[in-house]
């Protein structure tokens, strides 16, 4: 895949992991999810909590400084988030979400290489 293909693939993930994480991040601002958080022990403190990193780290997606640390954040909350619905829900909701985690490992990934090309190679060459 050439540069400006990885590029646009990149922005594709990206957009729509954070598309879901808003989505997920409203339900709990609406209170739709707090029957789930209760239900498995988990306090309400702890669900504003969570919506408050999800969307800091969506909006640290679209910003090249944090995005590997916006990911990572990400990816943990998803980690936590399957471990809560493989007891309450489920096979499905389990898969939705661990397709979410490959796609925050596909960003990661994207972001981990283009680290490691040099800037004078990723720039097309004049001959």
């Amino acid at each position: 895949m050439s540069f400006k293909g990885k590029l646009w693939f990149k922005w594709a993930l990206i957009i729509a992991v954070g598309v879901q994480f808003f989505v997920m991040a409203h339900a709990k601002m609406a209170g739709e999810m707090c029957d789930i958080f209760l239900s498995n022990g988990l306090s309400l403190e702890f669900m504003f909590f969570i919506c408050f990193m999800e969307v800091l780290a969506t909006i640290g997606l679209l910003t090249s400084r944090w995005r590997i640390k916006s990911s990572i954040v990400l990816y943990f909350i998803m980690l936590g988030y399957i471990y809560v619905n493989m007891h309450s829900y489920d096979s499905l909701h389990v898969l939705v979400n661990v397709a979410k985690l490959g796609f925050l490992a596909i960003i990661l990934w994207l972001l981990k290489e283009k680290q490691m090309i040099p800037e004078d190679m990723m720039q097309p060459s004049k001959f």
